[in-house]
């Protein structure tokens, strides 16, 4: 929350209910994770996937990372039951058990800037009036200033 309020200058009002919200239920890597290691296992298997398939990935994955939000390093128990949706076999899933703390950091990261560019969409669209101006925005030169003070430029 700090950083983006702080160096993004985005509104308290706004930060300190979309964030929040935003940890606990976007969950975006982790749905992107059980979407591509699911196809990434049905080809090293050598099963085609049809779009219906590809759909019911999608969906499974998607409930399943809203399920698992709260759970740190859930995404083999996730996969495996992203995998079952469809009826893939859980054979090479093992190969992706050795680079899961990798995904798991993308996924991290993933879903950290889905919930700051979140911030920045609902803060451009509501036109709330600033309560403390020196709190909320900056003149042009305050801003170059401050960036050049803080060593970010």
């Amino acid at each position: 929350m700090e950083c983006v309020e702080e160096r993004l200058h985005m509104d308290k009002r706004i930060s300190r209910v979309i964030l929040p919200v935003g940890t606990t239920v976007n969950m975006d890597g982790g749905a992107v994770y059980g979407v591509v290691a699911a196809v990434f296992i049905a080809q090293y298997n050598g099963i085609p996937l049809s779009f219906g398939d590809f759909f019911i990935i999608c969906l499974a994955a998607f409930l399943v990372s809203i399920g698992t939000a709260s759970i740190p390093a859930s995404d083999l128990a996730m996969l495996m039951l992203v995998l079952r949706a469809i009826g893939l076999p859980v054979r090479g899933a093992s190969l992706l058990l050795t680079i899961g703390w990798l995904m798991d950091r993308f996924g991290t990261t993933v879903n950290v800037a889905s919930d700051c560019l979140m911030v920045g969409v609902v803060s451009r669209f509501t036109n709330l009036p600033p309560r403390d101006t020196p709190e909320t925005q900056f003149e042009p030169m305050q801003e170059e200033q401050r960036m050049i003070a803080d060593d970010l430029v």
